[in-house]
């Protein structure tokens, strides 16, 4: 602040003004609290607004993790009734190979009986 002693009154460029402005200490003190408290005012609405904008990407994020532990168990049960068939066919499979198996026996005895006669 700069002033002229002799008048009382004193020039500033105040942070509220785009220009310079000729005020009392007074005003002035008053014009500088003023900006004080609006730059306080500001600075509390963007701390809101951040916790504000972190709680909804926090919820996203839950929301995000519940969805994906669900789909994560949807697939688990797949797999396990994938292997579950995978077993029966083996199963399936084995039993088809022991009548095969059967099948190729009676057929060597049959055959070998019709050539004895």
């Amino acid at each position: 602040m700069r002033g002229f002693p002799s008048s009382g009154r004193h020039f500033v460029v105040c942070p509220s003004v785009q220009f310079v402005s000729f005020c009392s200490a007074r005003q002035c003190a008053v014009c500088c609290q003023d900006e004080e408290r609006r730059a306080v005012l500001a600075a509390q609405q963007r701390a809101d607004d951040a916790e504000l904008q972190l709680q909804m990407m926090s919820q996203q994020s839950e929301s995000r993790a519940v969805g994906l532990e669900s789909r994560l168990t949807e697939l688990s049960e797949t797999l396990g009734n994938v292997e579950r068939l995978r077993q029966q066919d083996q199963q399936v499979i084995q039993k088809l190979r022991e009548r095969l198996v059967q099948v190729r026996l009676t057929v060597v005895v049959f055959n070998s009986r019709c050539r004895c006669h």
